[in-house]
């Protein structure tokens, strides 16, 4: 029996608005309001009971072998409140990710929308996405009058790294409807469409969000490659090699012109310092201790006593204490005076223009990293990050090396429990126990959880779990591999790539921008015999 027969005509047609409606008010929601979210799920699901047979339509859906793989993660889930000692943090986890279950069902056993109201749903989610954008940049500029410290508190509605996926995905959607969508399109939609996607490249790079950044290059990178080969004519062939070689070395180019700072250094010959300062007192040089800051020695002609003085003089927070980004003022001084080329001493506190101080009050470690916002910054902090790491730093407060110290961590607690897990509740406390045991460099608020979905799957529901998880996310493009379009193909390579670094499944908003678009795509690939929508999909 047909879907569309289970209910007379004309309540069909109300229930398909509802459904409508409420795909609508969740792209909303998705991008500026949680609680739309929950109002959005709701009305959904009110679409499908209202339409009747209910249980008929479930049991459909769980009868369909594609399905019931779609959604084993979350079931497994469950199961893993079997052996789970912190039911309350279970049962928030099961709360979390209850959309990767119910998601799939009000989509999947709903009517498949028409090629129009298809495309509608996805304007107006890049609609909703450029206003955010549009939004943050005000905040930057300081448009509503709130203090920003970091440039990732420009995004209001959401964190910094679910934003940048989504803008990553609108762009690639505006690019499709530019180059293949809109053949007929007007000029003006063509160059409205043109200024779009150049935005949200800007965007990105005005977020700083390397990970959106890279994530982009290397889904473009990949349909280059398609492309390239699937061309049959030279010429094309040709000028895409040649861009998909420039673009690489031009990158190449620029990050070892920005990081170079930071890897090229002085050299430095002990027995030669001074060991006394303008005011005869003593310097410290530690040897052990080889940081650099644009090519300077950090620990060298050091006196902390004439610091801590003339520092006080000059700044309301002291010097014992910590600045505006929570690092202690003391070292945050000690390395922006390195990378200025001064002592760190009275004469080099000095020296510190008004400019100078506020920066280091904010934070900046480096005279060049004064702008709030700077995609040079961003690359020069994690080239420092890394290189600090790999010389024996401690991590903390920084986020790249941070992450490697989260994956160590959660490393240990695999193998330690590597068939059953530690269950869907006691991932924090395994996590805790396992930083303490391996006497973790990290300070304690900084210990936190893998920020990698498949290692918190692992953590959690042992190797099984993350195989099922792996199955769940790559079974439906294997599934439709001969359907595919590029829409979808798009969001499962941003979607998968960005759980190696984030757990995004772990926040309302993540997990629901995966649940909500695997199935909206899925849908679409699975019923619609017609073309493409101008958004590939």
């Amino acid at each position: 029996m047909s879907k569309d027969t289970l209910t007379p005509k004309a309540n069909q047609n109300v229930y398909d608005s509802m459904y409508f409606g409420g795909l609508l008010l969740l792209v909303l929601g998705l991008v500026f309001s949680k609680p739309l979210l929950s109002i959005a799920e709701g009305t959904l699901a009110l679409s499908l009971v209202l339409r009747g047979k209910l249980f008929e339509r479930i049991k459909e859906f769980f009868s369909t072998r594609e399905n019931l793989i779609l959604v084993s993660f979350y079931l497994l889930l469950c199961l893993g409140m079997i052996h789970t000692q912190d039911n309350k943090a279970g049962l928030d986890e099961l709360r979390i990710k209850l959309p990767l279950l119910v998601l799939p069902i009000l989509l999947l056993a709903s009517p498949t929308l028409t090629k129009t109201r298809t495309q509608q749903v996805l304007t107006l989610f890049l609609a909703a996405v450029t206003a955010s954008t549009i939004i943050s940049t005000g905040v930057l500029l300081g448009i509503g009058h709130k203090a920003i410290q970091d440039i990732r508190e420009i995004s209001l509605f959401m964190s910094n790294i679910r934003l940048a996926l989504l803008v990553v995905l609108s762009f690639f959607l505006a690019a499709y409807r530019l180059l293949l969508g809109e053949r007929e399109a007007i000029l003006i939609q063509r160059v409205m469409l043109f200024m779009l996607c150049a935005w949200l490249l800007f965007f990105l790079v005005l977020l700083e969000s390397l990970t959106g950044i890279l994530l982009t290059l290397f889904i473009a990178g990949c349909f280059g490659i398609y492309t390239l080969w699937k061309s049959r004519k030279g010429l094309r062939r040709a000028l895409l090699a040649f861009a998909m070689m420039l673009v690489p070395l031009a990158i190449a180019y620029y990050l070892n012109t920005i990081s170079s700072s930071v890897i090229q250094h002085e050299s430095v010959n002990f027995a030669s310092l001074d060991s006394l300062t303008a005011e005869g007192n003593r310097y410290e040089h530690r040897a052990a201790n080889l940081q650099f800051e644009n090519g300077h020695a950090v620990w060298v002609y050091v006196c902390k006593f004439e610091l801590e003085r003339d520092w006080n003089k000059r700044s309301s927070i002291n010097f014992l204490g910590k600045d505006e980004k929570g690092q202690f003022i003391e070292y945050t001084l000690i390395r922006f005076l390195a990378s200025r080329g001064l002592r760190k001493d009275a004469g080099g506190v000095r020296a510190l223009t008004a400019d100078d101080v506020r920066a280091i009050e904010r934070g900046a470690a480096n005279f060049e990293d004064q702008q709030l916002s700077s995609m040079a910054t961003r690359v020069r902090q994690t080239t420092w990050e890394l290189k600090n790491f790999l010389s024996g730093g401690n991590p903390t407060g920084h986020s790249v090396t941070q992450r490697i110290e989260f994956w160590r961590t959660a490393q240990g607690v695999i193998q330690a429990n590597p068939v059953f897990g530690v269950g869907t509740g006691d991932s924090k406390q395994a996590m805790d126990a396992e930083y303490m045991r391996n006497q973790s460099p990290l300070a304690i608020e900084n210990r936190l959880m893998p920020h990698n979905e498949y290692l918190l799957a692992a953590v959690m529901l042992g190797i099984p779990g993350l195989l099922v998880l792996l199955i769940a996310l790559v079974y439906p493009v294997y599934a439709n591999r001969k359907k595919l379009r590029f829409a979808f193909v798009v969001f499962f390579i941003l979607a998968f790539l960005s759980m190696l670094t984030e757990d995004t499944l772990g926040t309302q908003v993540g997990v629901t921008f995966y649940a909500f678009f695997n199935a909206f795509f899925l849908s679409r690939i699975r019923n619609a015999a017609e073309a493409p929508t101008a958004y590939g999909i």
